[in-house]
């Protein structure tokens, strides 16, 4: 623990230089031990810090991708929820043409429920696109928000290796006998 609390005010001595670090009078370790010690912690925590930033930036660029493809997903849903709109409103003006040109009264009885149902199995086909794709970039959405935990998840799994990697640090700078008086 000594040796984490001197890495820890070498390292704010070296950001902020105007902060004094601890008394001689302190420190039962030699000056180029405690050096060769901080600048292994120093070391240590700076690899820890590209490897946390990595994590994060790694989930952040696939979140982006994710998002990306939920927008896609959804764009081509709609436009295909378009197309068969538009097929299906084609359709059923050939069959109200067909209707009318045969002489039969359009407003009631068979050609009129005909009609009627098929039109709204052509709102059935339509929405059931948009679902599709409304669950496709609800997905990617999921996916997105699942990586960006997981970028987290992993820095924090990071930075308690760490706290091990200067705990074990220590612990061989003591078994070393760097702390001995």
């Amino acid at each position: 623990m000594l040796v984490l609390t001197y890495a820890l005010a070498f390292l704010a001595w070296m950001v902020l230089p105007e902060v004094a670090l601890p008394p001689d009078a302190y420190l039962a370790i030699e000056p180029i031990t405690l050096f060769l010690l901080a600048t292994v912690a120093v070391a240590t925590v700076a690899q820890a810090g590209v490897q946390i930033d990595a994590s994060i930036k790694q989930s952040e660029a696939q979140a982006k991708q994710y998002k990306e493809q939920a927008r896609v997903a959804q764009a081509k849903g709609y436009a295909e929820e378009e197309r068969i709109r538009d097929m299906n409103r084609r359709r059923l003006r050939k069959m109200r043409e067909a209707i009318g040109t045969s002489g039969v009264r359009s407003d009631l009885g068979t050609p009129l429920d005909t009609y009627l149902n098929e039109q709204g199995a052509a709102e059935i086909d339509a929405m059931n696109v948009r679902m599709g794709a409304n669950y496709a970039a609800s997905q990617a959405r999921a996916a997105a928000s699942n990586s960006l935990a997981a970028g987290k998840i992993a820095a924090i799994g990071q930075g308690i290796g760490l706290v091990g990697d200067l705990g074990s640090l220590a612990l061989r700078a003591d078994m070393a006998g760097a702390f001995d008086d």
